[in-house]
C-alpha cells in the first residue's frame, strides 16, 4: 500500500518488466507451453489488484491447458492478442482501497 493515497498494486518496476518480458515472449516466433505457462504465472499478481484485467486471459489459459508439453509452439493470434492486452493493463492495475463504497445497489 502508498501510504495515506491507499494505491495498492505490483511494485512499477516488477510490472514494468513483465510488460517487456511479455513483449519479448510476443515476439518471439515460437515459444513453449512452460514459456506461457510461467508468463501467465507472473501476470496473475500483478493484474489481480483489477480483478477485471484478469479477464482478458481466457483464451491464454485454454490454449495453455491444451497445448503438448515439451514442444515449440507459434501462439494462435488469439492468444497473443489477449496477452498483448493483458501487459497493456499492467500499467493500470492499480486499486485505490480508500475510494468511498456505495451502499446503494
Amino acid at each position: 500500500m502508498h501510504g495515506t493515497s491507499g494505491l495498492v498494486a505490483a511494485p512499477q518496476a516488477k510490472r514494468l518488466q513483465l510488460l517487456l518480458l511479455a513483449a519479448m515472449v510476443l515476439c518471439s516466433p515460437v515459444v513453449s507451453k512452460a514459456i506461457v505457462r510461467s508468463l501467465l504465472g507472473s501476470l496473475i499478481h500483478p493484474l489481480s489488484h483489477r480483478r477485471e484485467c484478469l479477464s482478458t486471459l481466457g483464451r491464454v489459459f485454454a490454449w495453455v491447458e491444451a497445448a503438448p508439453d515439451h514442444t515449440a509452439l507459434k501462439l494462435p493470434w488469439d492468444v497473443a492478442e489477449e496477452l498483448f492486452c493483458a501487459a497493456l493493463q499492467l500499467p493500470v492495475a492499480v486499486t485505490n482501497t480508500r475510494s468511498p463504497v456505495s451502499s446503494d445497489i
